[in-house]
């Protein structure tokens, strides 16, 4: 069998004193590795998803507003007016509709009665050529008479709240 002697020389041999030095240290690298590695905290990393999450999220609205805005751009002016005409009617209806509910004199409650009646065929026309498809061809005339109709109902629904002192 060989013996440590044929491979290794008196002088490769370590004295005590190297061999205690090598393993305090390395004892000491082990034990300050496992410290360090529980509450390591790498800067840079936490920098650069910070600035990451920030540019994502700056990106984010930048784009939502750019479609927004593109959304605003296309509609035409006749579609936005329209749209005015249509939430101005909504408010307006509801408030009618508390004056037709509350009213006590007989004479006002006909009159009250044929103003509703000519309500609902201003909307009922409203809503068909809204809702046409055959008109897609005559697109300007279709946006005038709904104007026009939009125009009517404003005035029907004036003449409601005006009756008998307006608004209570």
């Amino acid at each position: 069998m060989n013996s440590r002697k044929d491979f290794y020389r008196d002088t490769d041999q370590l004295s005590k004193h190297q061999r205690r030095k090598i393993w305090s240290a390395v004892e000491s690298q082990m034990t300050e590795y496992s410290i360090s590695s529980k509450f390591r905290f790498d800067w840079k990393n936490y920098t650069l998803g910070l600035a990451t999450c920030i540019l994502l999220i700056f990106s984010g609205i930048g784009v939502r507003s750019l479609v927004f805005t593109n959304q605003l751009n296309n509609q035409s002016e006749l579609s936005m007016m329209n749209s005015a005409y249509s939430n101005t009617i909504i408010q307006l209806e509801k408030i009618a509709s508390n004056k037709i509910q509350t009213n006590r004199i007989q004479n006002l409650d006909e009159l009250l009665q044929a103003k509703g009646e000519q309500l609902n065929s201003v909307s009922s026309a409203i809503f068909e050529i809204s809702n046409s498809k055959e008109l897609k061809d005559f697109e300007s005339i279709k946006e005038k008479r709904l104007r026009q109709l939009y125009l009517a109902k404003l005035q029907i629904l004036d003449e409601i709240i005006a009756m008998e002192g307006g608004i209570k």
